[in-house]
């Protein structure tokens, strides 16, 4: 059963929490859609992919703000005691850091296993999830999805299309198309064809990437531009045939695959890619320890008076776990040591903060004082 003590300081730094992470996972998906917009309108990604990305991209995003939130949550948390003085009054209780850890600990503990769970199994799902959206926008990039009021190439570029509207059976109107049969630029006095038409739409590529667009009621105009000798042919179905890349798109790679099946390759980069998996809730723990002692501070400083140092210590961390995992891939260190020096980094310097704080007796045995329940 939690102390009264140990409830007010997890509701403290549960609300904190609560706060920190969703305005930072507000900040990022706002920042992520309007990229988004940009890839739509540039046609590269479909409009109604948007929100399914959305989804994907706030769970990755979430490895990287639970740790971070976590631990302003308990900086801010137990800063605002120190502010105004519930800590001072605490440690005249008899109250050390082991009792303050406890309450921390345990709400620290239920976030590691929900990262585990992200950074093992939601995460690697999420990517190849985006990875195949992606492939399929991708593949459908060249005259794949039509939409009306743009210009559209295929065939190399050998032909422009255009589509003015869509009637209500899904049918594109009033559509232009240019196609030219020229193979180089020197080639001016190659053919080319004009076509109008009321209606249109376009057949699926087969697996040689050969499509169809099937045109009806309009007029073909074919000849060598410059000259009055072409033809004009009015027909009621016209179908052109035209050729795309077929392109797969990129493969699956370490940050994308199930954890069950890297752990069964031996090559580097995917000794790196499991490291950085476990790497994610081991950070989260050493930065929720790491933030008690780093949160103190007298009442004229304030609760923010530390959050500069914080974060700086926090990217110096990631940036360290980045550099590590870079290293690992490369073969500079040896993939024993790994990741694991820097977690024994934010060990050693959490380990001098607490003996700094607290000195040695103080850590294991609280602030002498008169025994009061608290």
């Amino acid at each position: 059963m939690f102390r009264l003590l140990d409830r007010y300081i997890l509701r403290e730094i549960f609300w904190t929490w609560i706060g920190v992470t969703g305005v930072l996972l507000v900040i990022l998906l706002s920042n992520k859609f309007s990229r988004f917009l940009g890839e739509i309108a540039a046609g590269s990604l479909p409009k109604e992919a948007i929100f399914s990305l959305l989804g994907y991209a706030s769970i990755y995003y979430l490895l990287i703000l639970i740790p971070i939130g976590l631990f302003l949550a308990v900086l801010l948390g137990l800063g605002r005691m120190y502010q105004d003085s519930e800590m001072s009054a605490m440690r005249a209780c008899g109250v050390g850091p082991w009792q303050l850890y406890r309450p921390i600990l345990v709400f620290a503990g239920l976030l590691c296993l929900t990262l585990f769970w992200l950074s093992m199994e939601a995460s690697p799902w999420a990517a190849r999830q985006t990875l195949q959206v992606r492939n399929t926008a991708l593949a459908e990039a060249q005259l794949g999805n039509l939409e009306p009021g743009k210009f559209l190439t295929a065939d190399s570029g050998r032909i422009v299309f255009y589509a003015d509207a869509k009637n209500p059976e899904g049918q594109l109107t009033d559509i232009f198309l240019q196609q030219n049969n020229q193979s180089s630029s020197k080639e001016s006095q190659a053919p080319q064809q004009l076509v109008t038409a009321e209606r249109g739409y376009q057949k699926s590529a087969d697996e040689s990437g050969q499509k169809l667009f099937i045109l009806q009621d309009g007029v073909r105009y074919f000849g060598i531009p410059g000259s009055s000798d072409y033809e004009v042919v009015h027909f009621y179905e016209h179908g052109i045939p035209f050729q795309v890349s077929v392109n797969k798109g990129a493969e699956p790679g370490p940050g994308e695959l199930p954890s069950r099946e890297i752990r069964t390759r031996t090559s580097l980069e995917y000794i790196a890619e499991m490291q950085w998996r476990w790497s994610i809730p081991v950070s989260a723990f050493l930065l929720a320890l790491l933030a008690l002692p780093l949160s103190k501070t007298n009442p004229r400083q304030g609760r923010f008076g530390k959050v500069a140092i914080a974060i700086l210590l926090y990217i110096v961390y990631a940036n360290l776990m980045a550099l590590s995992k870079a290293w690992v891939v490369k073969g500079d260190i040896s993939p024993a040591l790994g990741m694991w020096w820097v977690h024994a980094i934010i060990v050693f310097i959490t380990a001098i903060f607490l003996l700094r704080h607290y000195g040695l007796r103080g850590l294991f045995f609280g602030q002498p004082a008169n025994k009061v329940a608290v």
